[in-house]
């Protein structure tokens, strides 16, 4: 079974816990390997800088020690080369090193004044995700959600420009849900007793119109994780280097386990977003949004949402940037002033009836 990040109550929010679950982020993206794996790995390579028990690894990732730096950058390397992402080891090392610094106490403003600017200059709060040269980017990621009868449909659209040298095969991507995201204790017990299932999610994906196989390989009540896969029956599609396409996929959920909010994290280089609500006028739907990252908590958006009310029972809150940056987080969330089925209510006060 791969590990989970801690909980809040074992590993509370702050630098160390943001260092946690970074590093875990990376572990998911080379597909969960075993801890005596990654450890062997080290152990046989020459160029990493020291070795790494599997006790220790196990140790790292709950958070329940803050390691040299040398053991650190070894695992951060090993899982860099194993990612579906492909990011450079050499520029996760120097990313982590900054995370690493602050959770052992050095000053965040310090290590950001120390670290070499971004692409795009001090614009930015986290690191830029304008597009690499070397990387799989984003050229444009659109999200849509429908709201209509009790049921969410989201729809995601992408796309992309391999400008790394290997031909990419499968991709990542995360359908996560939150009813009461105010209160984490109350929604976990209510999505234990109404899960995320595989199979009523329908679930499909396209690539440039072609239909795309898909593989779950996280399974829980709250999160699926599948590779969507650039092959189907007819054959197999790989998005060579160089080459351009355009991935879409959509699943749906109900309101009971949906929740009244649409967050997307940038974890490539993306050069635009935009997010689109498509919502019941008779609801009198108000929306807000803020986004977040590591190096801070949530503000505002930088701009409006525009809200237009095209004339056929609906309403779309609509809103895009073109200032991303890596690891950094955006939220529309929103409140129906007409909700007599309380499709976005907040959870019962302690001692109410669940």
């Amino acid at each position: 079974m791969p590990l989970q990040p801690p909980d809040r109550h074992v590993l509370p929010d702050g630098p160390l816990r943001a260092l946690v679950l970074q590093l875990h982020h990376l572990y998911r993206q080379a597909g969960y390997p075993g801890l005596k794996k990654i450890s062997a790995e080290i152990r046989d390579r020459e160029d990493l800088p020291d070795v790494v028990s599997h006790e220790t690894v196990s140790k790292i990732l709950q958070g329940e020690v803050l390691p040299r730096w040398s053991k650190l950058e070894s695992i951060v390397r090993v899982l860099a080369g194993w990612s579906v992402d492909r990011p450079r080891p050499d520029g996760e090392a120097k990313r982590f090193q900054q995370l690493w610094h602050v959770a052992g106490g050095f000053p965040a403003e310090e290590v950001g004044a120390a670290a070499p600017a971004g692409p795009t200059g001090g614009d930015h709060e986290g690191p830029a995700a304008a597009g690499p040269e070397h990387d799989l980017v984003v050229e444009r990621e659109e999200a849509h959600l429908h709201y209509a009868d009790g049921s969410y449909r989201c729809t995601i659209r992408r796309a992309l420009h391999n400008g790394m040298d290997e031909p990419v095969t499968q991709f990542p991507i995360e359908i996560r849900v939150d009813r009461f995201p105010d209160d984490p204790e109350y929604s976990n017990r209510h999505h234990h007793a109404h899960p995320l299932v595989l199979s009523e999610l329908r679930l499909a994906a396209s690539c440039a119109g072609e239909p795309m196989n898909w593989r779950a390989y996280t399974d829980r009540d709250t999160l699926k994780e599948v590779w969507l896969l650039f092959e189907n029956a007819q054959g197999q599609f790989p998005l060579y280097p160089g080459q351009r396409t355009t991935i879409t996929y959509s699943w749906t959920a109900s309101a009971q386990q949906w929740g009244p909010w649409l967050q997307r994290e940038i974890r490539l280089p993306t050069r635009l977003l935009a997010v689109r609500l498509d919502l019941p006028v008779s609801a009198d739907p108000v929306v807000w949004g803020v986004r977040s990252s590591l190096w801070h908590g949530d503000v505002p958006l930088r701009t409006p949402i525009t809200r237009e009310v095209p004339g056929d029972g609906r309403v779309v809150f609509s809103w895009q940037t073109d200032r991303t940056a890596l690891q950094e987080r955006y939220r529309l969330e929103w409140r129906f002033r007409d909700d007599p089925d309380g499709v976005t209510a907040r959870a019962p006060r302690p001692g109410a009836p669940a």
